[in-house]
């Protein structure tokens, strides 16, 4: 019983790292196709449309 358990970490063990790697090649891959500065834009609309649909819905 106990080897069928083992055996069984070291696929879920696997799998993990697999997957984590795959995100992070994933991430690079999206990061090279498109510039840094596009992100940066994106990240400085956001906070400001929040705020405004949250007074909206206040008032």
């Amino acid at each position: 019983m106990k080897k069928i358990i083992t055996d069984n970490m070291y696929i879920l063990v696997i799998a993990s790292i697999a997957l984590s790697v795959y995100i992070i090649f994933k991430m690079k891959q999206c990061g090279k196709n498109e510039p840094k500065t596009k992100n940066i834009v994106i990240a400085n609309a956001e906070p400001e449309t929040e705020p405004a649909e949250g007074e909206g819905a206040s008032n």
